[in-house]
């Protein structure tokens, strides 16, 4: 396209800087405006070891261990002139300060430290050459702190944020001259290639004597740049006494929109004064909470619509940012106490390492772990700091790569399942060419994953767009450790660790400290698609022995074997068991469910789906059991290899079970018989909320028997005795046409039926049955992928 061989008839235009692509909107009405988001990873060594070779490579494998440990491949370096600066830091530095880097804001202070270190090498090399004497300079605090009076002003001065200046726009500084032609000479401030003068002297700039010019051409070189400049000056006002401009510019600040615009300024200015971060971070939260309070506490909850997740999120970790980046050692606690609220959570759906920096900082800072056993004397903490309440922590980070992450994605994000089956019905409804969309989605340039991809087109077009969206928001996997350090200094109540990943010697640090009582008042832990070994789960068994009071376990998504089963200790208080594809034999699996149901006896709530080896001889263990608990309230069971006889066995025992609000029985070869055996269960389970049946999606065939409708009959006349019924959802099982109508209507006539779940690919190719979905679909029908 740059040499002219696409798209010859197109005028296209290259930059930097698209400050001005207003301007383009305005004037062309075809116009597609195209950002480069910045160069891979690869680009990124490659580009290091070319300026780093021979006797200088160690400098370069040095730079490229730094970004990589902090993760800053993706989040900073991917920008070409910082690429170039940090090369250039690297060669000032010699590679020595990189352990000092731990925050944005000493990462700048060191960039702009280098810039002048180099231009002082430069002028003293031409000094001596020349003889020429060089006027008097700015020192590099007093240049940041000028220039910061034009950039602030940009960002919160008018009505509108400006990132292009003229040369008047510089007489807020002590010498505007001197300030302009510093500034040029040193590279912060770049000019419009096609101005009249591209001035590196006093001379050149011709201002003495004349009116500054009003042209609009001078802008700093990258907008972080006059972002740190505005926010190092933001505080100055404050440290200075001007405390009036300070709050005026602060007040600006007004909204959450303009709290995540404005975020590397607040975090400059808090960088560089504990004082400013003290009335940043009060402002930032005070305003957060009053026009964000509910959706911040709906989304701790994880009940907020997926929607609106990502901002909030970002709000949150703003506020995490400012108490990093100000080193405030917990004096800004109670306002993270009164930020996460009654709910004492900290829930974070993917996060950069920084971000991890951040809460690892916060959690650091916390107070001393006085639940471990060797610790006597009573807590008290230093003066002004304040103790962390939060108890809980939930860090999740799904991928979308398989299908299974998507499932438990879908789990994560309210309202998910919702916006599928709605396009699903729309896109039906209004005969929407599903095979173009898919086309057009499929070229869109991202890798879609097979999973999603082998799906049929109505199925494909319905996920995509959120897999899409969702995709642009994922981070690569954060480096645990930075929050594992300061969990050491913390008390929590519950850890969710749902898709992170980590490194092997920190798994090891975790199940240590489980082990060494840090996490001796923990009552719920959930390890979900974490990648943990059978040797790493089998471990965390041995040290779950040091948890007395945990009431809720769940490891999901991980290689679970007969060490986890053997090294599972006895703890009274257990309440919830949640074991997700659990891999042992028949026998073993006897074995354990009998250990299950003798070792906790105040068991409420058993899952064990998707462990295939869950046979006849499974179901009589738990059935053997069942009857000698009265507390049962949740039961889900994969039923892979399990037959009429097993089934049989399990509607008889149920019925003892009649406080049993969630039975989940899925996985069946034989679905339909489930629902026949289910029918007669159902009178005795008066408490049920959730009810749901599936058969296997990969074994559906033409041949499978469908569920008649007698048995549909039986079964929605035993559902109407259900008066707390809410949820009902039959996958994977084929129904004869008027069975399906008989199962609507018996649905549409109980009243406390809210949902309605059943398969799409398995509804029955009939008229009737397609009209009776189109009218059900806008109440409680909910067909699913």
């Amino acid at each position: 396209m740059l040499r002219g061989e696409w798209l010859t008839e197109c005028r296209v235009v290259v930059t930097t800087r698209p400050g001005r692509v207003d301007d383009f909107k305005d004037d062309y009405e075809s116009y597609r405006h195209l950002e480069i988001t910045g160069i891979t990873s690869k680009d990124i060594d490659d580009y290091v070891h070319k300026i780093f070779r021979g006797k200088n490579k160690p400098l370069g494998d040095k730079l490229l261990a730094y970004l990589k440990d902090n993760h800053l491949k993706e989040e900073f370096a991917s920008i070409p002139l910082m690429l170039t600066a940090l090369c250039q830091l690297t060669k000032l530095t010699r590679g020595k300060k990189f352990d000092e880097l731990t925050t944005i804001s000493k990462l700048f202070d060191t960039l702009i430290e280098c810039v002048f270190i180099h231009e002082n090498s430069k002028t003293a090399k031409k000094r001596s050459s020349s003889g020429d004497t060089v006027s008097e300079v700015f020192e590099p605090e007093e240049l940041v702190l000028e220039l910061g009076k034009v950039g602030l002003e940009g960002f919160l001065g008018g009505v509108a944020e400006e990132l292009i200046f003229s040369e008047e726009d510089f007489y807020r500084c002590s010498n505007q001259v001197k300030v302009l032609e510093q500034g040029l000479r040193i590279g912060f401030l770049s000019r419009d290639a096609d101005s009249s003068i591209r001035p590196q002297t006093y001379q050149e700039l011709q201002i003495k004597g004349h009116k500054p010019s009003t042209k609009r051409d001078i802008s700093f070189i990258l907008k972080s740049i006059q972002e740190k400049c505005a926010g190092k000056y933001l505080a100055h006002l404050l440290e200075g006494g001007n405390e009036d401009s300070f709050t005026n510019y602060l007040q600006k600040v007004n909204t959450d929109l303009r709290v995540l615009d404005y975020t590397n300024i607040l975090v400059f200015a808090s960088a560089s004064s504990i004082e400013a971060a003290r009335r940043i971070l009060p402002h930032v939260i005070g305003l957060l909470r009053d026009t964000q309070g509910q959706n911040i506490s709906l989304y701790l909850s994880g009940k907020l619509h997926f929607k609106h997740c990502q901002k909030i999120q970002r709000l949150i970790e703003t506020c995490l940012q400012l108490n990093f980046e100000s080193k405030s050692e917990g004096h800004f606690n109670h306002l993270f106490n009164s930020l996460f609220g009654d709910s004492s959570c900290v829930r974070l759906v993917g996060m950069s390492t920084y971000v991890a920096k951040a809460l690892g900082y916060l959690f650091g800072h916390s107070r001393p772990n006085t639940s471990r056993q060797d610790t006597s004397e009573e807590y008290y903490p230093p003066e002004g700091m304040q103790c962390l309440s939060v108890k809980r922590l939930q860090l999740i980070c799904i991928k979308l790569d398989i299908g299974r992450q998507f499932r438990e994605f879908l789990n994560c994000y309210p309202g998910t399942e919702e916006e599928i089956s709605n396009f699903m019905r729309d896109s039906l409804k209004n005969e929407i060419n599903i095979s173009s969309i898919r086309s057009q989605l499929q070229t869109s340039g991202q890798n879609i994953p097979r999973y999603l991809d082998d799906r049929p087109d109505l199925d494909f077009v319905a996920v995509a767009p959120i897999w899409q969206e969702l995709s642009k928001h994922q981070v690569n996997e954060f480096s645990f450790r930075f929050v594992l350090s300061g969990l050491k200094e913390s008390s929590l109540d519950e850890l969710t660790l749902n898709g992170v990943t980590a490194k092997r010697e920190d798994w090891g640090d975790l199940l240590k400290m489980i082990e060494d009582g840090e996490f001796s008042k923990m009552m719920r832990l959930t390890l979900s698609l974490n990648g943990l070994t059978f040797e790493q789960t089998a471990h965390l068994a041995t040290a779950l022995k040091a948890t007395p009071i945990l009431k809720e376990l769940k490891v999901s998504g991980n290689e679970l074997g007969e060490g986890f089963a053997e090294n599972l200790p006895k703890i009274p208080q257990l309440q919830s068991v949640v074991l997700d594809k659990l891999e042992l034999p028949s026998g073993a699996m006897v074995a354990f469910i009998q250990k299950l149901l003798d070792q906790y006896p105040y068991l409420q709530k058993l899952d064990l789906r998707r462990n295939e080896n869950t046979d006849d001889d499974a179901i009589q263990a738990i059935c053997d059991n069942m009857k000698c608990w009265q507390n049962w309230k949740e039961l889900r069971l994969s039923l892979y290899k399990v037959s009429e006889v097993g089934l049989d066995n399990l509607q008889r025992s149920i019925r003892s079970a009649d406080g049993l609000t969630h039975l989940n029985l899925v996985h069946s070869p034989i679905p339909v018989k489930v629902i026949q055996y289910c029918t007669s269960a159902l009178s005795s389970l008066p408490q049920l909320v959730d009810l749901r049946i599936s058969g296997i999606p990969t074994t559906i065939s033409e041949e499978d028997s469908s569920c008649t409708a007698h048995t549909v009959e039986a079964f929605t006349s035993e559902i109407h005795k259900l008066q707390h019924l809410s949820f009902l959802s039959i996958l994977y099982t084929k129904m004869e046409p008027r069975a399906f109508i008989g199962m609507l209507n018996g649905c549409r006539e109980h009243s406390p039926l809210k949902t309605f779940r059943f398969s799409r690919p398995c509804l029955p190719s009939d008229p009737d049955v397609q009209t009776a979905c189109k009218e059900a679909e806008t109440t409680f029908l909910r067909l699913w992928v």
